[in-house]
């Protein structure tokens, strides 16, 4: 489906009080208009943009396209009097298409995740918007007083994109001109005519440059978490591994997470077949784009001869410190009807926590029997799965 953008930037930006319209100030080097052009023209979901400008200002968009190699802009062209007229005049510059979202030029820290999700919802239900439910208690007011306290559990906080199948939105606006209907944003059109708009939901970070606060806040954003390309600010892994148990008569311990467990025939592996720490690592690499434990680590067991697993658990997490990411939380499952995990839990926890460098109460633990069901139930080996969540690592403000 072809997916048309239309940028709104054509606003004076009063509340701003500067000389210089909001859309142009600098932010984080680059002018405010380039980072939301940017996070589009990154996002493989977006086919076109439309620009939609003031006339004092075309010649510096014009520029700033050019200069940044915003390629997807297809068509600038100039907005109205009002936010609906300068969505109005987009929308005729986007010819023939599939889907038009609405995006506000002054909203720079959009995340293409955010901009792929509401593409999503607009294809399965025809109109969609980003929004955040409401984190303060909002009130109506009258001539000064609170007159009634409204449930807030039911308010959301509208951003952009606003997107919609193009058939719909054209229609909307078709009506309002008709009627001579004014509304504040897209939506308001659509569900005038009795449309559905489904809501996307977005982030607190994708905050609107109104004032001279909005451009400080987005700068410290921007500065210490640069996740708005892509979700670099998280990222989650999975991994998996499985081994049989040593033959009767094999003295080779059993060791699960770093720890020893006595009285318990060990796990087949060419290392200690730690298949906990096994799966972390492939859950950690997993996460950050790598390939799974035996590609990094069959020459330092097969050649170096080092089978304690928790040094291979150095590789990830120097790939991790590269990343500068940070683990945020860890859930392991552990299949097997021996030994009874229970009991050797919290120590379980404590190793992890030492060798990953991380708190014990950010790892969860928890063991099935199998009840015969497969392999594992039935006493031949050990399965696990883990999945960890990363945060990209803030620095201290």
């Amino acid at each position: 489906m072809h997916t048309v953008a239309v940028i709104l930037a054509a606003g004076s930006g009063t509340r701003m009080q500067s000389t210089i319209n909001k859309h142009l100030l600098p932010l984080a080097g680059k002018p405010v208009i380039v980072h939301t052009l940017e996070a589009f023209q990154q996002c493989a979901a977006v086919d076109t943009i439309v620009l939609v400008t003031s006339a004092g200002n075309l010649t510096a968009y014009q520029a700033l396209v050019a200069e940044y190699g915003i390629t997807k802009v297809a068509r600038i062209v100039l907005g109205g009097d009002t936010r609906q007229a300068s969505a109005y005049n987009g929308l005729c510059a986007t010819d023939d298409c599939d889907i038009v979202l609405f995006h506000d030029g002054a909203r720079p820290l959009i995340a293409q995740r955010e901009i792929e999700a509401v593409i999503h919802d607009v294809v399965e239900y025809g109109s969609a918007v980003v929004a955040v439910p409401a984190k303060d208690t909002t009130v109506r007011v009258r001539k000064g007083f609170i007159e009634a306290h409204l449930d807030r559990s039911t308010l959301w906080q509208v951003q952009t994109p606003q997107g919609f199948k193009a058939a719909i939105i054209k229609e909307a606006y078709a009506a309002a001109m008709r009627d001579g209907v004014q509304s504040t944003d897209d939506t308001g059109l659509v569900t005038r005519l009795g449309g559905a708009v489904r809501i996307t939901l977005g982030s607190y970070a994708n905050i609107k440059i109104t004032t001279p606060e909005d451009l400080a806040i987005a700068e410290v954003l921007l500065g210490k978490v640069d996740g708005r390309r892509g979700g670099e600010m998280f990222y989650v892994g999975f991994g998996q591994d499985s081994h049989h148990f040593v033959d009767e008569g094999d003295d080779k311990p059993l060791v699960l997470g770093g720890v020893v467990i006595p009285g318990e025939r060990g796990l087949k592996g060419n290392s200690d077949a730690d298949v906990i720490l096994h799966a972390v690592f492939n859950a950690l690499t997993q996460a950050v784009g790598g390939r799974s434990i035996g590609y990094y680590c069959d020459k330092l067991c097969l050649e170096d001869g080092i089978t304690d697993s928790r040094e291979y658990l150095k590789i990830p997490l120097r790939m991790l410190a590269e990343k500068n990411c940070v683990i945020n939380n860890l859930g392991i499952s552990i299949e097997g009807r021996r030994p009874r995990i229970e009991p050797w839990a919290d120590a379980i926890k404590q190793s992890l926590a030492q060798v990953l460098g991380i708190d014990e109460s950010k790892i969860g633990i928890n063991a099935t029997s199998g009840e015969n069901l497969t392999a594992f139930g039935r006493g031949e080996g050990i399965q696990v799965f883990a999945i960890v969540s990363l945060c990209q690592r803030i620095s201290d403000f």
